[in-house]
């Protein structure tokens, strides 16, 4: 398994990735730029820098888009429930099963 052979950092940004894509899906796949990015660093101890850096790896797989200040999920609802749940981030009780 890919997991197994990624280092302590690697393992980290997957997992900080994941709750950048998991709060944006709470927010129903739109937020505030500013806002969004200081609510990460408060809630997540992610720093505003490395939010960038992810969300530039999150632009660059295509699943947002950053415009007029906003962030937008632009996969849909259920290829992004089934990235979640592969990532373990979806709760049991948000899971389509």
């Amino acid at each position: 398994m890919i997991w197994d052979s990624l280092d302590k950092f690697q393992k980290m940004k997957r997992e900080r990735i994941a709750y950048l894509v998991f709060e944006l899906y709470r927010r129903d796949g739109e937020a505030e730029l500013r806002e969004f990015k200081g609510s990460i660093a408060v809630n997540y101890g992610i720093r505003r820098e490395t939010v960038d850096e992810y969300l530039g790896d999150l632009l660059s797989y295509g699943m947002i888009e950053i415009a007029n200040n906003k962030i937008l999920l632009k996969w849909d609802k259920e290829k992004i429930e089934a990235w979640l749940k592969k990532q373990g981030m979806l709760p049991r009780e948000e899971r389509n099963e």
